[in-house]
């Protein structure tokens, strides 16, 4: 198996020992495998990868866990050579990796590094992401800890890689005791509370079907998987739908899943189709809500990333093509989906005693009694005027060709023309650079741009390349780009906008986790949030003919009384008591102006050119104001004060 006469990549070129292998006769089976980043040249000299005072931490370690007589060492990366290894040579090294996998037949592999993971997952990953989780849900189960090179730049990391693999050995031998029991196409037993999962051909309910969906009864590990349309198994027989019905209308039955507004929102649009008006009446839980209000900042809210850290199932992300679960086995997609059922009670049993404990309970019982609002929201959506939306694309359009027929010899999508217009030809100051020493010409400098002193000629230049970004801004938020998924069009059926309202964040792909950080309600496919208040845009939007209004209620300004309340700040305190518009009155403070001169020039639009001053000014201090209320990053706080000239201090 190993092959002395490798030529895959150039680090061969430099090995003396070409394509170093473990430490064992590789015709013994070890229970673990340890894969670190590369051959060091201490192995490169001896061909023996535990050699040299690498290798020597490595047996010191293991042997202190007392499991050095069950592992096998190896190197993702075959071959020395005195640069860190590229990516096309990690992925020229797999192929032996994989031939120690069938020839060792580990239960437990741990990778050491990046480098390492890389070659055991086939994609670059931080470490950061991978500690602490087990990943895999086959015969074999994999850990991640950081590389032991880095002993030798800080001996404080070997407590940490000590601490990772101890957490790897005692949940990878929990989980290997762990079984899940399948049940394909039987009836659900009765049961106060089920997990619940879904699996379908697309992510918009109306148009993708429903493959199949799992019951599993809270407190178990078995699931109930139905069959609804894959081609390879049995379909569900319809008449048993009956059982699926008296889940969904008992009101004293609690649903838990994982991003469940999704689930539920196919369920019944596909109901609706049998029985028209259908609302389903059991309880709802979403576990990743409730591991938002316990963790908002964690690095990872996802189902399979929960599943890892929290319960004995790991982290079972197989090898299934999610955009194509239809044509994958379906006993894969069937356990797949029941594992989507069963880890969601387990992970509710674990987070509401914290969320009771933190005094949370309240928010959290207010946001799953509002999913089924939402589900309701999402599959109504909201009346769209398509001839105002098809003025809009057209005036868009219009705006591009005229912007072309202007300025003939600069392309506006190429950063370079833009930065030679702005800097070159209109000799605009440059105020900040890229790394790599250019002028910037990003949207954040732009807007610094627009307070400096310009001529006419200068400010013309700058409107042009602003209308040109906001244009195209407009002409994506219609149709969507490419993918078309975050545009208006795509997501509008009978005239009607069907967009996503999200509750919690997750870093995964999901489309129903794209919420934010403090629990701000957002939205997706499209980011309706996302539209300008002062956008024509908005003027698309109204209510169905056979009504006379749209109402659109808010509370006026309500976190930012609640921060007035809380801190007694004056400004905020004499703005609110005085009827002042909040911004503006901060925006008076901060410039030293008068409240009284300043505000009917807003209120008027008049002069222009003050107008335009002002209006940018208020912006600027509303994104500071809401900033600091939602934590805004340093970094960026002194970005948004240089577009006003202010001093952090002020």
């Amino acid at each position: 198996m190993r092959n002395p006469r490798c030529s895959s990549c150039e680090r061969a070129k430099y090995a003396k020992n070409v394509c170093v292998y473990g430490n064992t006769i590789l015709s013994s089976t070890k229970e673990i495998m340890v894969v670190i980043d590369t051959t060091t040249s201490n192995a490169n000299e001896t061909g023996v990868v535990t050699s040299g005072q690498g290798g020597n931490i490595l047996i010191k370690l293991f042997s202190k866990l007392g499991i050095m007589d069950k592992v096998y060492f190896t190197p993702a990366v075959k071959c020395y050579a005195a640069y860190n290894p590229k990516i096309k040579e990690v992925r020229a090294c797999q192929q032996y990796i994989k031939q120690e996998v069938e020839e060792i037949k580990p239960k437990l592999i741990i990778t050491l590094g990046v480098t390492a993971a890389k070659a055991v997952f086939g994609k670059a990953t931080s470490i950061k992401a991978l500690r602490q989780r087990i990943f895999g849900n086959g015969s074999i189960k994999i850990g991640c800890t950081y590389s032991h090179n880095t002993l030798y730049t800080d001996p404080n990391t070997y407590a940490q890689i000590e601490s990772d693999i101890r957490w790897i050995l005692s949940n990878y031998r929990q989980q290997t005791s762990e079984s899940i029991d399948i049940r394909l196409n039987e009836y659900v037993p009765y049961s106060n509370s089920y997990g619940f999962d879904i699996e379908t051909t697309g992510l918009n309910p109306f148009t993708s079907d429903i493959i199949m969906w799992s019951f599993s009864p809270a407190g178990t590990n078995t699931a109930y998987v139905h069959n609804l349309s894959h081609p390879s198994f049995e379909v569900f027989n319809k008449d048993c739908f009956g059982s699926v019905l008296s889940i969904l209308d008992n009101p004293d039955v609690t649903l838990f899943g994982h991003s469940i507004k999704f689930d539920i929102k196919h369920v019944v649009n596909l109901i609706r189709k049998s029985i028209p008006n259908y609302i389903i009446k059991c309880k709802l839980h979403d576990v990743a809500i409730t591991h938002a209000l316990i963790n908002e900042n964690s690095n990872d809210n996802s189902l399979k990333g929960l599943s890892a850290t929290y319960t004995p199932f790991g982290h079972y992300e197989d090898d299934l093509n999610r955009n194509d679960l239809i044509n994958e086995p379906f006993d894969k997609v069937a356990k797949y989906n029941g594992l989507d059922s069963i880890v969601p009670h387990h992970l509710a049993k674990i987070f509401w005693p914290k969320v009771v404990a933190q005094g949370s309970e309240k928010i959290a019982t207010f946001l799953m009694e509002m999913l089924p609002i939402f589900v309701e929201m999402e599959l109504t959506g909201v009346y769209v005027n398509i001839n105002k939306l098809k003025v809009l694309y057209d005036k868009a359009r219009k705006q591009l060709d005229e912007l072309k027929v202007k300025h003939p010899q600069y392309d506006f999508n190429k950063t370079e023309h833009v930065s030679k217009l702005l800097f070159d030809v209109a000799k605009i100051p440059k105020v900040k650079l890229t790394k790599t020493g250019k002028a910037s010409t990003d949207k954040d400098t732009l807007n610094t741009i627009k307070f400096l002193d310009l001529t006419p000629y200068q400010k013309t230049i700058l409107d042009d390349v602003i209308l040109h970004r906001d244009t195209i801004s407009d002409i994506k938020r219609i149709s969507g780009g490419k993918s078309g998924k975050q545009g208006l069009v795509p997501n509008i059926i009978n005239n009607r906008l069907h967009t996503t309202y999200n509750l919690a964040r997750s870093i995964d792909d999901s489309e129903e986790n794209k919420g934010t950080v403090t629990g701000r309600l957002s939205s997706s496919n499209p980011p309706l949030q996302n539209i300008p208040t002062d956008s024509e845009m908005r003027n698309v939007f109204e209510c169905t003919p056979d009504w006379k209004h749209l109402i659109s209620p808010d509370y006026s300004q309500i976190e930012l009384r609640v921060a007035a309340y809380l801190s007694r700040e004056p400004v905020f305190l004499k703005a609110f008591n005085e009827g002042y518009d909040l911004h503006t009155a901060v925006m008076c403070d901060l410039l030293q102006e008068d409240y009284n001169d300043i505000n009917p020039i807003l209120r008027d639009k008049y002069p222009k050119d003050k107008y335009q001053t002002y209006h940018d000014y208020r912006l600027v201090i509303k994104r500071v104001n809401f900033g600091i209320l939602y934590g805004i990053w340093i970094e960026k706080l002194i970005k948004v004060a240089k577009q006003m000239n202010l001093n952090l201090t002020e």
